[in-house]
């Protein structure tokens, strides 16, 4: 993105100052990480300097933005004193990296925030064409995963069993006339299943 700005550097100090002061008082766990974007502003000096005076305010790792070349990721990596992280989102400023070339510069962190966005995007708007240009829901289902498939991966029959653990056993017994928790379960994905299989079917 273009048309950044940047705090003062002795303002993001004060910062992490203040974000170590709540790590001692909530939580000792919590990870402390410090960016800059002042490649892309102010030049690849002022980031040394940024990331080297954040580092030493005590922050955990230091993400930089947008370094423009591996000689560049070198000197960040010899001369900023925490663990170093980047992101690569394709069609970014960020030049598309090898990750194991940043590995082998000693980069701890490497994020790609894109990666599922931009696939998830694209067999979005095939899927609405599909509907708008077929109205047929059914064809969608060829797409992409099935309901069963998509049950398992967000994980809802762990979350279904939680719902039902919730209830007395007069209450299990007046809805589904079990006790058994996997059998509830088990009944109303099949039913479910079967009504789009005889969709298919048709």
């Amino acid at each position: 993105m273009t048309g950044k700005q940047l705090i003062p550097k002795d303002d993001m100090i004060q910062k992490i100052k203040a974000a170590l002061k709540a790590r001692g008082e909530e939580d000792p766990e919590l990870v402390i990480g410090a960016r800059t974007d002042a490649r892309s502003v102010s030049g690849f000096e002022d980031t040394i300097e940024r990331a080297t005076a954040y580092a030493g305010a005590g922050a955990d790792y230091v993400y930089v933005e947008a370094p423009q070349s591996l000689e560049e990721v070198e000197k960040l990596v010899r001369e900023i004193p925490a663990p170093l992280a980047f992101n690569i989102i394709p069609g970014g400023k960020t030049p598309p990296f090898e990750v194991r070339d940043l590995e082998e510069r000693g980069v701890k962190y490497l994020s790609v925030p894109m990666v599922c966005l931009y696939s998830a995007t694209k067999a979005m708007m095939e899927a609405l064409r599909e509907l708008k240009e077929t109205r047929d829901v059914t064809r969608i289902m060829e797409l992409g995963v099935s309901w069963a498939e998509f049950n398992e991966i967000i994980g809802l029959r762990r979350w279904r069993q939680l719902e039902l653990e919730a209830l007395s056993e007069g209450e299990l017994m007046e809805r589904y006339g079990t006790l058994d928790l996997e059998e509830i379960i088990r009944r109303e994905l099949d039913e479910t299943e079967e009504v789009w299989k005889g969709q298919r079917r048709r």
